[in-house]
């Protein structure tokens, strides 16, 4: 998994509109998710979606790669959130720790013969009838894949997911119930699956 240390400003100049397009995404884990359970989101950044999800989560953990990262998502000083330094590919959390995982447009950017293995980990730190989430960039929608390919520098080398590949990548983890959705508030730019365990 790359490392980035991009900022707030960053994003909003790589991505436009990002804040809003988070919002969207934090509006559909909450449509999907109860509120009060426990959370590991991998992938977290500088926390950003920690914050807009905060009172909707009992407790969140965030895992990023990027020690910078994790600092800036420290100083945000939210209290049930902690944020710790770690990858995808090997958890340090225990068996059934997480009622709740999500993973937000960070999957594109681990290598290909990782992927189930991540999924895999998610799994493994799932309570039972957990829910897994994972977001990425819909390459079966034109404008995304122009933007993805030709304009993004935050996405320069990397190949997005087909949404039937991701869900079949769920079941070869262990995932039982799978089906994937499109972002209509993204105009469809955006696919989420979700799995149970």
């Amino acid at each position: 998994m790359k490392r980035f240390d991009f900022d707030r400003e960053s994003f909003e100049k790589e991505i436009p509109m990002h804040d809003y397009f988070m919002k969207r995404k934090a509006s559909s884990i909450k449509k999907k998710v109860p509120r009060g359970l426990t959370c590991l989101d991998i992938g977290c950044g500088s926390g950003e979606m920690e914050f807009l999800l905060k009172d909707h989560f009992k407790k969140i953990i965030g895992l990023d790669p990027t020690p910078n990262q994790i600092k800036i998502a420290k100083k945000r000083g939210l209290k049930n959130c902690d944020f710790e330094v770690g990858t995808a590919v090997k958890l340090k959390s225990r068996d059934n720790s997480f009622d709740v995982v999500i993973i937000i447009n960070v999957m594109h950017h681990i290598e290909e013969k990782e992927h189930v293995k991540v999924l895999k980990e998610a799994y493994r730190v799932l309570k039972k009838k957990g829910r897994l989430l994972v977001y990425e960039h819909n390459p079966l929608h034109p404008l995304i894949w122009i933007r993805f390919y030709y304009f993004s520098k935050i996405d320069k080398g990397e190949r997005m997911i087909n949404p039937f590949k991701m869900r079949n990548m769920f079941k070869k983890a262990g995932f039982k119930k799978t089906r994937f959705n499109f972002l209509i508030s993204e105009c469809l730019g955006e696919y989420y699956v979700v799995g149970k365990k």
